[in-house]
């Protein structure tokens, strides 16, 4: 924390419209670059490089630049395909090595159910940190989601001792982020009964 840093990449995601508040990734990683003064002029798909101090926010790490510290090099640009991850590839986000090579990208989860209330994503490896705003539309049965995996680590910032090694969350960009399947959603494998020579149920 405080080291002045810079960093290129294409914007993949803007969380905030009062404050800036974005996601950088480059080919190796993403990261959050986060001011509490509002730039509006940042769009997904623009390449840029900023300069600034490394800090971090419940557990997830910031560039936060000055203003001005930036250069837009291209509008426009294609955005990195999601990495694609599982609930429990999530949770393991926090190396032994103290790095966490996964934070900051845009990531993929598939065959995942959403408990609103816990705020997580389950799916057939574990259940995970996630966020989807109340005012979307929440599938009732089993969805893929995109979003960028960052940390939030929950109570009294006073409280809090670093190194934050839970507490990951997938966090969808918009409610094109929420990927549908066409057709029934099946709630639990089928399973097989009264089975006979000829016939089962």
């Amino acid at each position: 924390e405080g080291a002045v840093v810079t960093v290129t990449g294409i914007i993949t995601a803007i969380i905030s419209t009062t404050q800036t508040n974005l996601f950088l990734q480059d080919a190796t990683a993403g990261i959050n670059i986060f001011s509490y003064t509002y730039f509006p002029f940042f769009q997904p798909g623009d390449s840029v490089t900023f300069t600034g101090v490394i800090a971090q926010f419940r557990g997830t790490t910031e560039v936060v630049p000055d203003s001005g510290q930036w250069t837009i090099h291209a509008q426009g640009k294609p955005l990195p395909q999601p990495l694609l991850l599982t609930a429990a590839d999530v949770n393991q986000t926090f190396n032994d090595d103290y790095s966490e090579p996964n934070e900051g990208r845009l990531v993929r989860l598939n065959g995942v159910t959403y408990n609103a209330a816990n705020q997580t994503f389950t799916d057939v490896t574990g259940t995970t940190g996630g966020y989807i705003s109340s005012y979307w539309t929440i599938p009732s049965g089993t969805f893929d989601v995109v979003g960028i995996l960052k940390q939030y680590k929950p109570g009294l910032p006073s409280t809090m001792t670093p190194p934050y090694t839970t507490d990951y969350e997938v966090v969808p960009r918009s409610q094109a982020d929420i990927l549908t399947h066409p057709g029934p959603s099946f709630t639990e494998a089928p399973s097989e009964t009264n089975i006979q020579p000829a016939s089962v149920t």
